[in-house]
Formats: C-alpha cells, structure tokens, sequence
C-alpha cells in the first residue's frame, strides 16, 4: 500500500500566494459595492530580477473606498502572503504611523476596512456588516496594525 501524504495547515498556507490572496480581497470587496484601486503586481511587469512589482516603494497595495466615504478618503491596504510575507522598510514606515494596515487574509481585510470605517469615518458600512455575520475574530494585536 502506498504511503499517505499530508500536509498540515501551515504547510497549506505556505504555498497560498500574496497575488492569489489580493484578488480574493478585491472579489469580495467588489461585491460589497466597494471601489478599489491598486498599485499591485496586477499592473506591472517584474525586473530583470523578478523584484521591482509595485508602482513607488511603500506605497500599499490596494485602496478602498465606498460611495459614503468623505469626498477623497481611501482605506489603504497592504496585502501579504500568510507564510513568509513581509513589509518592505518603506511600508515599514507607512505601517508603523498607522497610514495603511497589513492583511493576509480576506477575513482581515473586513476587519481592517471596519475598523477604518469606525475610526476615520464613523460609519458602520457593509465591511463591518459582513466581518460580524461571518464571525470572524479580531486579528492578534500587531497584525493588521502595530501594537499600541
């Protein structure tokens, strides 16, 4: 009898692609009646040495907007693999002074964009609708935002 392979979670996301993660985002948002606009790999060919995706260092990766944003207001997000994915020093920066949040997930994605929406907007819009009815937990502190 042959032997059986398995692979655990962790191995699973690990072969799970930042690129494969960022259209699960834009589908789902889209859906929601969200606007998005994106500075991504989506739109650029890669250097010479597979580096250089992207349209200016630290600049996120997808902005999102709703028609009841205040005119010019964009919720900016950072899309990363689950496994091995990491902000450039640039982003660094950007993410440290709270001006974009770190995903890794559609499920934190809702999260982030709720908690924009609640913080720079007071609204409670269809991100926040939908990250309560599916029940998903409010990321680890350090994961979307830096600690404090």
């Amino acid at each position: 009898m042959p032997k059986q392979l398995t692979v655990s979670p962790k191995q699973l996301e690990a072969l799970i692609l930042e690129d494969e993660v960022e259209t699960a985002i834009i589908d789902g948002f889209k859906a929601l009646g969200y606007w998005i606009d994106h500075s991504s790999a989506k739109s650029f060919k890669p250097g010479a040495n597979g580096k250089g995706y992207g349209a200016t260092k630290g600049i996120a990766d997808l902005f999102v907007s709703h028609v009841a944003y205040p005119t010019a207001v964009w919720c900016h997000l950072e899309v990363k693999r689950p496994v091995g994915g990491r902000l450039s020093n640039a982003q660094g920066l950007r993410y440290r002074d709270r001006r974009m949040y770190r995903v890794q997930s559609w499920e934190e994605a809702l999260w982030a964009v709720a908690q924009f929406e609640s913080e720079v907007c007071f609204w409670e819009g269809p991100a926040t609708k939908e990250w309560r009815r599916i029940g998903s937990p409010v990321p680890a502190e350090g994961r979307c935002l830096p600690r404090g």
